[in-house]
């Protein structure tokens, strides 16, 4: 049995078939800024009166499923917060599900492609598929690594995770950041991301997983889960201008346990 995020390949996979495009304002998207949307918020399956509701206002199914594929776009952060759960109207909702319903099959067969390659050899599918896109990057490699490390492990409900936080300014200010970090927002925060990382890879012998971040203009933060994490090694921590803004376990964090976000699958 093995654990691979499939998360992270559907991500991927919605973004090249939307043509590295935001769903909403269809500028390019960098496939490191691409954060999937629900079209009819996901935030409505924690309150079922409201959702029969919904989904009865703009004429859909009462069996619609929240977490299909023609409820789920790519989009830029910023388009994400614009949109929010604000309430659109009939006929714009009912084009947007058209247009994830008519996407629908491709984005499941090129997430089927890479599910197959890297159920067959994690490292070796993942990267053929990414050179021959030509999508490879130190983050990619970090993230077939991760997928690897992930497979060997047996997620527990007290698996540690922290959240690094920074605020983008005060490395401005302080003049903290070195010659070769690039100084516009979008890419200073890929770069903060990967140095955090290779910092974190460098100090640590066990496992960790960055499984998200958060982008605001102004401050920056990740969310790393870490598997049997040595204390004493993470003593070793020393990039100043992080701070650790919370600890906690990941079944306190997210509410849900691993299983939820790792899904098993047979090899």
């Amino acid at each position: 049995m093995s654990r691979i995020p499939f998360k992270r390949i559907r991500r991927q996979s919605l973004w090249e078939v939307y043509g590295k495009r935001c769903f909403y304002c269809d500028n390019l998207l960098l496939l490191s800024d691409c954060e999937v949307d629900h079209i009819i918020s996901q935030d409505l399956k924690k309150k079922p009166q409201e959702l029969k509701r919904i989904l009865k206002y703009y004429q859909l199914p009462d069996d619609f499923d929240i977490d299909s594929l023609y409820n789920r776009v790519p989009c830029h952060p910023s388009c994400n917060k614009k949109k929010g759960n604000k309430r659109y109207s009939k006929r714009a909702i009912n084009f947007y599900i058209e247009q994830a319903k008519s996407n629908a099959r491709k984005v499941e067969e090129l997430e089927n492609s890479y599910k197959d390659k890297l159920e067959k050899d994690y490292g070796q599918g993942l990267l053929t598929m990414i050179l021959e896109r030509g999508l490879l990057s130190k983050s990619d490699i970090w993230d077939l690594i991760e997928c690897y490390e992930l497979a060997q492990l047996t997620l527990s409900d007290d698996t540690q995770v922290f959240t690094f936080s920074l605020n983008v300014d005060e490395l401005f200010e302080f003049d903290l950041l070195p010659d070769e970090a690039p100084r516009e927002y979008p890419y200073l925060c890929d770069w903060l991301r990967n140095h955090l990382v290779e910092h974190l890879a460098s100090i640590i012998s066990t496992p960790f997983y960055p499984v998200e971040d958060s982008r605001d203009g102004e401050t920056f933060g990740v969310r790393v889960v870490f598997f049997r994490l040595d204390e004493k090694e993470f003593q070793r921590f020393s990039i100043e201008w992080w701070e650790i803004f919370h600890e906690g376990h990941f079944t306190e964090v997210y509410g849900e346990p691993p299983s939820k976000y790792f899904v098993q699958s047979e090899m």
